[in-house]
């Protein structure tokens, strides 16, 4: 009976494995739950390269399968712009000097500063956190290589203004 046990626990957590990465395979797939913007746009956003005159600011937040999928509102400078769901990213374009860009989540919120240069392309990864009720957020600066990547791997958000 034990090796019958064994036998059956290790065909149990075998089809458990199989069902749950297609869970987050599928979900992966999925887009997410804010509205993105045109194809072309995310396009464009994809080749990397500031406006003449302005830098690139590129706030994103990983795919990370947690069960939870609760979006974050992100502020530039004071302003909402929209909301961030897993697996998507806005890009702003904005004119050099000091930048404050916020995410909220439902129980807090976190802050960074960039001050931007001309050509500058910034890099800054929302993170949500681990809590009892909802996820507070935080937010900050990654190195170019992961922050490239992400958003080679993401949707484009769309921006409210832009709606």
């Amino acid at each position: 009976m034990t090796h019958i046990n064994r036998i059956m626990r290790l065909m149990l957590t075998g089809l458990y494995l199989i069902i749950s990465g297609c869970v987050s395979a599928a979900m992966m797939l999925t887009p997410p739950n804010v509205p993105l913007a045109p194809e072309q746009a995310d396009a464009a956003a994809k080749r990397f390269q500031p406006q003449p005159g302005k830098a690139s600011i590129y706030v994103m937040q990983e795919y990370i399968f947690t069960g939870q999928v609760t979006p974050f509102q992100v502020s530039l400078d004071g302003k909402d712009q929209g909301k961030l769901s897993p697996g998507t990213y806005f890009l702003f374009m904005v004119p050099p000097g000091k930048h404050e860009v916020s995410s909220k989540g439902e129980a807090n919120r976190g802050t960074e500063t960039i001050y931007a240069v001309e050509g500058g392309i910034y890099y800054l990864e929302i993170r949500p956190k681990p809590g009892m009720k909802a996820p507070p957020t935080n937010i900050f600066r990654i190195d170019e290589q992961s922050g490239r990547q992400l958003v080679l791997d993401g949707w484009r958000a769309e921006i409210e203004r832009e709606r």
